[in-house]
């Protein structure tokens, strides 16, 4: 993660970068090759302490990164291009490069009050997070791509068409507080949605389809984030059985790519590919979305 001097980055600006790392060729956040980096240098392993893998497979790694009050991380690297998900920085915290200079990054939080604020990076050269804060630690949740970048796909009124209107209150239009909490996807559709990490700000849900199968009706109650890197073909059907067009509807696209979601209200989604499961990663904002 690369933090310095920060200051708040709002849904504009998050959209922005999105789209900024998409469309230029980036190496590296120092401009050096990731593939001839050391790869004992490699986050969870030389800082294995601050960076704990919590989803693993062919297309993406998800890490949990805690950098506790009055600690420094080990001098590490990321080797893959990362979405970053950040839900707790206080102000007392540097990013220090392989020379122990401070890093200066384009995307930057300065004493942010609105959390998660989320991100694109490039692959990060070695580099070290210093917590200065006396009480609280440094979180996020990184998702790299192992094959690339995800494109990012939006909602209707949410991403980069934000602006035009406040944020859905959920799919269809009904409150989240209203809804029955044993349709919750834990719940109602176990077999599907696996909890891989779990703080007061956000739950992380590895959610798999078997090739062929429909999950079993359930909602989501949270604005969340999802990364979708599995899967060839699948519709998500609504409470009256109708395929919804939502962004993960469809016939098959570039994989990975990632869309804000606000609730979800009750539906299923298919795998209509009959070889290949469909994957995700769900991440869900117990504290909502904001606009900045």
């Amino acid at each position: 993660m690369r933090l310095s001097k920060f200051k708040v980055i709002g849904t504009a600006a998050l959209f922005a970068t999105f789209a900024w790392a998409q469309t230029h060729t980036i190496v590296s956040t120092d401009g050096s090759d990731p593939a001839a980096w050391d790869k004992n240098l490699d986050g969870p392993i030389a800082a294995s302490g601050n960076h704990k893998i919590i989803f693993e497979n062919d297309n993406i790694r998800v890490q949990s990164v805690t950098v506790p009050p009055h600690s420094e991380e080990p001098y590490h690297l990321h080797p893959y291009a990362s979405i970053l998900v950040i839900d707790s920085a206080p102000a007392k915290i540097v990013d220090r490069d392989s020379k122990g200079n401070v890093v200066t990054t384009p995307v930057v939080l300065e004493q942010a009050k609105t959390f998660p604020v989320i991100f694109v990076q490039p692959p990060q050269a070695r580099h070290s997070i210093k917590n200065d804060d006396p009480t609280q630690s440094v979180h996020l949740i990184r998702i790299e791509g192992k094959k690339g970048i995800p494109h990012l796909l939006s909602f209707p009124r949410m991403g980069p068409i934000a602006t035009q209107g406040p944020l859905p209150i959920s799919t269809d239009g009904s409150d989240p507080a209203t809804w029955d909490p044993k349709k919750a996807s834990a719940i109602a559709a176990p077999g599907n949605h696996k909890i891989v990490f779990e703080n007061e700000n956000l739950r992380v849900i590895s959610v798999t389809i078997p090739a062929g199968t429909t999950e079993p009706y359930h909602d989501h109650p949270y604005y969340s984030l999802l990364i979708i890197d599995g899967g060839g073909h699948d519709v998500d059907h609504d409470a009256s059985g109708k395929v919804a067009v939502t962004p993960q509807s469809g016939a098959p696209r570039t994989l990975p790519f990632a869309f804000l979601q606000p609730p979800q209200a009750l539906h299923a989604v298919e795998d209509l590919d009959k070889k290949t499961d469909g994957h995700l990663i769900r991440i869900e904002f117990k504290k909502g979305f904001k606009q900045t």
